[in-house]
């Protein structure tokens, strides 16, 4: 039986078209590539692989490993690319036997959809350059359409929110009033969006302790009172009550994130490379660096604020795309309920760590005379790895919990990066 769903997109959904050959940053390279069982049979099926060269090409999943979804995955060459890329940036097989040949991680990156109850929730991955492109040209902010949509029985989603009794929490009843708070403070561009987020943080806190009390019920009367006291003026007085404690610096931030997403990839290794270089560190040490407690370098704050400053005037004019940025992320990853074992805090906590990273990764690596494409390529790089990467959560949550999570502590934490 047909599902007829409410479907939420963003104003550019529709306008994406891949890029191909023409991308500098090509998605069948640096990462895993999984298939399915049913693909993988298919493909032996049809011999897309001849048989020399199927063992170097695909190899199935350890019995510990191995699902009906994720049965199997590339081998990828010496140059960290999936064997059937061509020089030319376009896939053999997609080129011979046509799109549905594809398999299902292939035929939907850079797509991610959610579903909660009725309603199927579409974003797209920041990991892909024509993405962020896409959100450059939208100057008035990220717009969200909603359109009626009918689904085939038992249709695929990135995730269902409450799918299972594990993820059955009181406070998923306010799933949309969450939501809803979520897209009106990341796009309140009468405030910097580093105090929008710190507002996220007081609310979120909020609704945790509601949560806590077993008072869920409590919490649109709160949301609704809270933006009534936003806009008399009165909660953003409450930002100036924040007593800075700095024993969290963007400067632990940053070290902890260059451990965190160092790997096997050259184009992270280049934009670091390039980041090291402007901060005057070893980038070999940087690189190579799996001490997640004691760091071997330390960043020259006279370099990094040289840095922060040439950015904020670099960024003059184009401020609305870290907005943009974080609204897509927050429905690509479906923040704060990305990880539903997890409190919404914590969720909200990696969503703060993210920006961070982000905001200090392009204040490094822009210079004066960078470009726009500059800033595309340093998101997508970055992206590549916080946006596809869920062992990252529960380091990075670890990290805020043992080094501190207050409010006081974010702020130090945003105003400094």
């Amino acid at each position: 039986m047909m599902e007829k769903l409410d479907v939420l997109k963003p104003s550019w959904y529709d306008r994406f078209q891949c890029k191909g050959g023409d991308c500098s940053y090509n998605c069948c390279q640096c990462w895993e590539i999984s298939m399915s069982r049913e693909k993988y049979r298919n493909w032996r099926k049809k011999k897309v692989v001849g048989r020399d060269a199927w063992d170097k090409t695909i190899e199935i999943y350890s019995p510990d490993k191995k699902t009906e979804s994720n049965y199997a995955k590339f081998i990828l060459d010496e140059e960290n690319k999936c064997p059937m890329l061509t020089e030319e940036g376009l896939c053999q097989a997609q080129k011979k036997y046509g799109y549905t040949i594809l398999s299902n991680t292939c035929q939907s990156f850079p797509r991610q959809s959610h579903r909660y109850l009725d309603q199927v929730e579409c974003s797209m991955s920041l990991g892909c350059e024509k993405v962020l492109e896409l959100l450059m040209e939208e100057k008035d902010g990220v717009l969200l359409n909603n359109e009626k949509k009918t689904f085939p029985p038992k249709f695929g989603y990135g995730s269902y929110v409450n799918q299972n009794k594990k993820r059955q929490r009181p406070v998923l009843k306010y799933y949309y009033d969450i939501q809803t708070l979520f897209i009106i403070l990341l796009q309140l561009e009468e405030i910097s969006l580093e105090d929008r987020l710190l507002l996220l943080g007081m609310a979120m806190r909020r609704i945790d302790e509601l949560e806590a009390e077993e008072r869920c019920s409590d919490i649109p009367v709160y949301i609704d009172q809270f933006l009534k006291e936003l806009e008399q003026g009165e909660v953003l007085g409450m930002l100036q009550g924040i007593k800075v404690d700095n024993t969290l610096s963007v400067y632990y931030s940053v070290l902890t994130g260059l451990i965190y997403l160092n790997g096997d990839d050259p184009y992270y290794s280049r934009v670091m490379e390039c980041i090291c270089k402007r901060l005057n560190l070893d980038a070999n040490a940087v690189l190579n660096n799996t001490s997640e407690d004691n760091y071997s370098f330390k960043i020259e704050k006279e370099l990094y604020h040289n840095c922060k400053d040439q950015f904020k005037e670099w960024i003059q004019g184009k401020e609305y795309f870290l907005e943009n940025v974080m609204v897509t992320y927050m429905f690509y990853a479906n923040i704060p309920f990305r990880d539903m074992e997890k409190s919404l805090w914590e969720n909200y906590l990696y969503f703060i760590w993210v920006y961070s990273m982000v905001k200090v990764s392009l204040s490094t690596y822009l210079e004066a005379g960078s470009t726009e494409e500059d800033m595309i390529h340093c998101c997508s790089v970055f992206f590549r790895k916080l946006g596809h990467n869920r062992s990252l959560f529960n380091k990075v949550i670890q990290d805020f919990n043992n080094h501190g999570n207050s409010l006081a502590h974010l702020a130090v934490l945003l105003k400094s990066c």
